[in-house]
């Protein structure tokens, strides 16, 4: 979408997403495609906390997909367990709603 815009209104865009603590969120991204090996041993804070540009974090796709590994990856290094994207939904939600138990019952303990 950036592309289609001049430089100024591309600044301007990313001004406003800043502004909503919106950055560009390459491991967020990667979990929404399952490319886990995104995931090594060097993730950041600030990488795991990265929001899309609609809220959703890499917690909330580990939740969706069920991956216990990554949502445990992303509980040590300290993701936030209640984000809510801009649709209300949090990873405690989509681990209930697909089913996955173990992912509901390590959010839980770890929130």
């Amino acid at each position: 979408m950036l592309s289609l815009l001049s430089a100024q209104e591309s600044s301007v865009v990313i001004d406003q997403l800043a502004a909503k603590n919106i950055t560009a969120s390459p491991l967020a991204d990667a979990a929404e495609r399952q490319s886990w090996d995104s995931f090594g041993d060097s993730i950041t804070l600030e990488q795991a906390t990265a929001l899309q540009a609609d809220g959703t974090s890499a917690m909330h796709w580990a939740s969706l997909w069920g991956n216990e590994a990554i949502l445990d990856r992303l509980i040590q290094i300290g993701a936030k367990l209640d984000q809510e994207n801009d649709y209300g939904v949090t990873p405690l939600y989509l681990a209930c709603e697909r089913g996955h138990d173990a992912c509901v019952r390590k959010l839980i303990q770890a929130g």
